[in-house]
């Protein structure tokens, strides 16, 4: 079982000085920023908790893991570190204990108890006001599950309201403010000519951009979504054998889309879990089309291509959807194909592997990764397991 309580932060004793954090991002400067403002050119749904739990896009990702947080966290590298707890015990015979920060905190309005923690997870009981025990059966390492960003402490969504510029976060006695301003379907570089002091790309292009402008320092993030063709129906495999050949899915790479992409490397987290279902399941459906989430660019360039490669007098067209569509379209199973991006890392593989249809067989195309583009002066940034940023809280 696992057992969370709030207890003081411990005295820490005298410790050698530590090494560079190979998860670290520091745009050092002189001078420090009063404010960091961070744009989020893609739409966000700051009032849902579903996306906060579950967010659909890098922006969202990016505010949500600052905004709302977990009991443990884990970086670039997989290395478990502090997260709402700092300290952590285990018993063979009570299972993990973990004791909260003395004064951990979400965001503005939210407070981390018990109560909250068993909202965020299953089979638990809470003991007291501070106390909650969770069962964990089979487990003597950390559980890494519980950096999830589903099982993040998000009690409740901002306040009602007109629709906000941005969100802000107060900072420590003397630490800087971090500011998240939204700028839905905003350009980058006229965010960066505005004054924003950091941006999440994937578009080479962005980083040539800033490449001599002696204000910014552009860091390079690790592979963060590998895209997929998943194929349904009786006539699985037609799509894949066109463009699983080496020299096409190099030139998917290197200039079917505007990213920042590789050839898709193994391995896959998909190839171990049990959760993806391999039977094939026959339809009669003649659909002709390729599907995609219309909000994502990579997905949309890639179905295109797919479709120019199709054999002749296939008659298929890439088509997209919103997310609700296809999200149903996926349940269903129905289209010829689909183009996914998956994430590259699993914490969740059973959820992530609702992403595809049931019975589909999945050919993996390229794997994508982000820069971090940040204005000297900013405070310190830590990359977690997905590759997504998190102002480092001092």
């Amino acid at each position: 079982m696992l057992v969370l309580g709030c207890a003081p932060k411990p005295t820490q004793s005298p410790v050698a000085p530590q090494q560079p954090d190979p998860c670290g991002l520091v745009a050092a400067s002189p001078s420090q920023l009063d404010t960091f403002t961070v744009a989020l050119l893609e739409p966000v749904d700051w009032r849902s908790l579903d996306h906060a739990l579950s967010p659909t896009n890098d922006s969202e990702r990016l505010l949500f893991r600052n905004l709302f947080h977990n009991v443990i966290q884990l970086d670039c590298q997989g290395t478990v570190r502090p997260g709402l707890a700092d300290t952590w015990t285990f018993d063979p015979n009570a299972g993990w204990t973990f004791s909260l920060r003395e004064r951990a905190s979400l965001a503005p309005g939210w407070g981390a108890t018990a109560d909250i923690v068993v909202e965020s997870v299953d089979s638990a009981v809470v003991l007291d006001a501070r106390h909650v025990r969770v069962r964990m059966r089979g487990r003597d390492s950390i559980p890494r599950f519980l950096a999830d960003p589903a099982l993040a402490l998000a009690h409740g969504i901002a306040p009602s309201g007109g629709e906000p510029g941005g969100i802000e976060l107060s900072p420590p006695a003397g630490a800087t403010a971090v500011y998240f301003k939204f700028e839905p379907n905003g350009d980058a570089r006229d965010a960066l000519d505005r004054g924003a002091d950091l941006v999440v790309t994937r578009d080479p292009a962005l980083v040539d951009y800033v490449s001599n402008r002696a204000e910014f320092a552009t860091f390079t993030l690790p592979w963060s979504r590998t895209y997929v063709l998943s194929e349904t129906g009786d006539q699985q495999g037609e799509l894949a054998r066109a463009l699983n050949a080496a020299s096409v899915r190099s030139s998917l790479a290197k200039d079917a889309v505007r990213a920042d992409a590789r050839v898709a490397e193994p391995p896959y987290w998909w190839s171990d879990t049990t959760c993806l279902s391999t039977s094939t399941r026959p339809t009669q459906n003649a659909s002709p089309r390729v599907v995609y989430r219309k909000d994502d660019e990579v997905a949309r360039s890639l179905a295109e291509r797919t479709v120019a490669l199709a054999p002749a007098g296939s008659g298929l067209r890439a088509v997209g959807l919103d997310a609700a569509e296809f999200a149903a379209a996926v349940t269903g199973g129905l289209e010829r194909a689909y183009v996914v991006g998956l994430p590259r890392q699993s914490l969740a593989p059973c959820r992530d592997a609702s992403m595809v249809p049931a019975g589909a067989r999945l050919l993996p195309l390229i794997d994508t990764r982000a820069h971090a583009i940040v204005r000297k002066g900013a405070p310190p940034l830590t990359v977690d397991w997905d590759g997504t940023l998190r102002v480092v809280e001092r």
